[in-house]
């Protein structure tokens, strides 16, 4: 399920237990870093751990207040700004200096959470500001990723940044991964490639890295399982209650965003009236890529995942190759297109938005032949490019 460098365990509970049968007060003081990835319940564990911090000091461990800032939510995320130089980063919100000094005032084990932490994770040195700090650098240092099917990561992914700005098709928004298997915007990195990431760390003496896969999660919850990992003491019925923190949003609002991001103006009335009478003809059905989208990312990863599970012991259950496609599922590609943004500027009748639904819930297009959109050099947006790579609804 996972494991502690070069040492496969079943479980989180046992990993502890195998590290040292010792626990809070007893032995090395740990600092857990909980680094992402996103979309695998990051928003729902900070969100418990906030809540329950003075719960879990009887227990010997501290979240600590330093680096959050309440704007963003429950996690350290001005820490990992600090680290990767985000311009996000807001002194107010705390430092690695601010945080050494609420860190030594405490003698047990402490956990900083954040995903944004996975900008740097695929470079151990990107963390010695917090590593060689001298308020810090008597601890042991435990890093902690959850890592899920790319497909599932890409699909997440996509949907969760239509709502900070992206307006991109995801043809256009994915093709990083296929060249650099990690896709970036602005100061942010999104990483796909977790042999690459397991690699990096493999022969560190200075920390250690823990992988968890997020579809073999202990309690099936992010949250149970990171805490039976740092702090297996906490009863489970504590940890009944902690729930989805961050649940998909409506249909509407993704659409709405897609379209404000595309045309860097927010909706007119008339623009808002189209976008309901097409969700109503959408009936909240579900988004997946299309098959050969998910067919193209899974071979990209196929051979790495098998890498990484043969080098860390984490298992490949459900990494491999994602779930089928629910019947009736709606293609991301086809629905957030230029097709779409046509549709919405100029106002459609509603027998073409109906005719673009149709074309939604038909047969998953594939690349024209000779062309693939993945590729760096594919065709873009001009007459050339739709003559070679044709609108994928149009040529459904």
């Amino acid at each position: 399920m996972f494991s502690w460098l070069g040492r496969p365990e079943r479980s989180a509970r046992d990993s502890v237990r195998t590290l040292s049968p010792g626990l809070a007060h007893e032995g090395p003081r740990r600092l857990f870093i909980h680094a992402g990835l996103h979309k695998t319940g990051t928003t729902a564990l900070q969100a418990f751990l906030s809540s329950a911090a003075d719960e879990l000091r009887q227990f010997g461990v501290l979240y600590p207040r330093t680096g959050v800032n309440k704007q963003a939510g429950y996690g350290h995320h001005n820490i990992a700004w600090e680290m990767a130089r985000d311009r996000r980063f807001m002194r107010a919100a705390g430092t690695i200096g601010e945080l050494a000094i609420e860190v030594a005032n405490f003698d047990g084990n402490v956990i900083l959470s954040s995903e944004d932490f996975e900008t740097i994770i695929d470079d151990p040195d990107g963390f010695a500001p917090l590593r060689m700090h001298p308020g810090l650098s008597d601890r042991e240092f435990i890093f902690v990723v959850y890592v899920r099917n790319q497909v599932a990561y890409a699909e997440s992914l996509f949907l969760e940044l239509i709502h900070h700005g992206i307006g991109d098709e995801f043809a256009r928004f994915v093709r990083p991964v296929f060249h650099d298997q990690k896709i970036r915007l602005r100061e942010w990195t999104y990483q796909f490639d977790y042999a690459h990431i397991y690699k990096q760390w493999q022969d560190r003496s200075d920390a250690r890295l823990i992988m968890r896969n997020y579809h073999q999660l202990d309690g099936g919850s992010t949250v149970v399982d990171f805490i039976n990992l740092v702090c297996p003491r906490v009863p489970q019925h504590a940890l009944t209650h902690a729930s989805q923190a961050n649940p998909r949003r409506a249909l509407h609002n993704d659409i709405s965003r897609f379209y404000q991001n595309r045309v860097l103006r927010p909706l007119s009335r008339r623009e808002k009236a189209t976008v309901r009478q097409l969700c109503v003809l959408l009936q909240g059905k579900p988004l997946v890529l299309s098959e050969y989208s998910r067919e193209q990312l899974a071979a990209l990863f196929r051979n790495k995942n098998e890498m990484f599970s043969a080098m860390s012991g984490v298992s490949a259950d459900r990494l491999q190759d994602p779930p089928p496609s629910p019947a009736g599922a709606l293609q991301i590609e086809a629905l957030f297109s230029f097709k779409l943004q046509n549709l919405i500027a100029e106002n459609w009748r509603e027998d073409d938005i109906k005719a673009f639904v149709r074309d939604l819930e038909g047969p998953p297009p594939g690349a024209p032949p000779g062309i693939d959109p993945y590729r760096r050099d594919a065709p873009r947006a001009g007459s050339e490019a739709r003559r070679l790579w044709p609108d994928p609804v149009q040529s459904a």
